[in-house]
């Protein structure tokens, strides 16, 4: 099965990138091959972040910690 890949939401004006949140956001540790530490990031779930200022509703921070 092919992993889904989302689009990223569209810009905010003024701002060099894109903010985005992950829902289920994974990091794995390992050693590549030339002994140096890596790691890679898998997520669940891609969403636009709030406008700066907003207010997250109930549950709008479900996954900080």
């Amino acid at each position: 099965m092919e992993p889904k890949i989302p689009a990223p939401p569209a810009g905010m004006a003024g701002l060099p990138f894109v903010p985005v949140m992950f829902d289920g956001l994974a990091v794995t540790f390992y050693v590549n091959g030339q002994g140096r530490m890596a790691y890679s990031f898998k997520a669940t779930g891609l969403h636009a972040a709030p406008e700066q200022g907003a207010k997250p509703g109930r549950g709008g921070a479900k996954d900080a910690v």
